[in-house]
């Protein structure tokens, strides 16, 4: 524990980057000193390059968003959703530079992780672990700068769910949406295991609120199991990579489907544990008859 921890941002605002260095430096006892933080330049052309990817059209609303402005957009009620648990913890700031200065940690905005800024300051820090709330996939050259392993909170019951959207596909096949810690490596979301928690859905209730409750249901499963995995305590299970599907950015058209079962009741069917992970039935099909 002694070696500590380097944080990892997608962006200067981002606010489970926020949540999660709060809580190490103010709320959690047995938590190991934050090193520094390593936050992807959101401006850049490249980050601009893989929202645009990711998001497709909607990409403006969402970088919007995260900026801190305000837009018509289901971004609206997931930053929403997050600066509810900044409130409720006393966050004194939405960006991490002004708390990285408050709480003497050391900030350093990268092209990318996998530059070789970024590099350099992990050899130079020389963390023994990470923890993951953003900036794109981790190359091997990074990974292996990390000897003790790099945690991530995934949206999703691995390994039924792995890729983008995922607590949105989750509830397409009828499951209830679930956060799943685990360590990441050269896969997508295919690393081992730490803990997994399923998140309750009420009738009605928004897409985007969905899914920033099952984010914060993560970090707060991540900080849980922190301690124990530190001191190499911790539970570790099996991700099989022949298990589950990668999936992509959902279409709005589905999203808005998936929207409309939420709304009447028809998603989620069941849990999670109950489903087959090579079971791809949407909601509807789930139905026990």
């Amino acid at each position: 524990m002694a070696d500590g921890v380097v944080l990892l941002a997608g962006y200067r605002r981002a606010p489970t980057a926020l949540a999660l260095l709060w809580a190490l430096k103010r709320r959690v006892a047995e938590a190991p000193p934050v090193k520094a933080v390593l936050c992807v330049n959101e401006f850049s052309p490249r980050r601009w390059r893989q929202w645009r990817r990711r998001l497709g059209p909607e990409a403006v609303g969402r970088v919007a968003s995260a900026l801190g402005f305000r837009t018509a957009t289901v971004h609206d009620a997931e930053y929403a959703t997050y600066r509810e648990r900044l409130d409720d913890w006393n966050v004194p700031h939405r960006s991490l530079r002004r708390l990285c200065r408050e709480l003497d940690v050391p900030l350093h905005v990268v092209p990318s992780l996998d530059s070789l800024t970024a590099l350099r300051l992990l050899d130079q820090y020389g963390p023994r672990h990470a923890l993951f709330t953003g900036g794109g996939i981790l190359r091997a050259s990074f990974l292996e700068r990390v000897p003790g392993g790099i945690l991530n909170v995934h949206s999703a019951w691995l390994p039924h769910v792995r890729g983008m959207n995922a607590a949105e596909w989750s509830l397409y096949y009828g499951m209830q949406p679930a956060a799943t810690v685990h360590l990441i490596d050269r896969g997508i979301d295919t690393g081992p295991i730490l803990a997994r928690r399923v998140v309750d859905v009420a009738q009605g209730e928004q897409l985007g609120h969905i899914r920033a409750r099952v984010v914060l249901a993560g970090l707060d499963l991540l900080l849980e199991v922190l301690p124990a995995f530190l001191r190499g305590e911790a539970a570790i299970t099996a991700n099989p990579k022949e298990q589950g599907r990668q999936y992509y950015a959902m279409a709005p058209v589905l999203r808005g489907l998936v929207q409309h079962w939420i709304d009447t009741g028809i998603t989620p069917v069941c849990s999670p544990e109950e489903v087959a992970p090579d079971d791809p039935r949407p909601a509807p099909m789930r139905f026990v008859t």
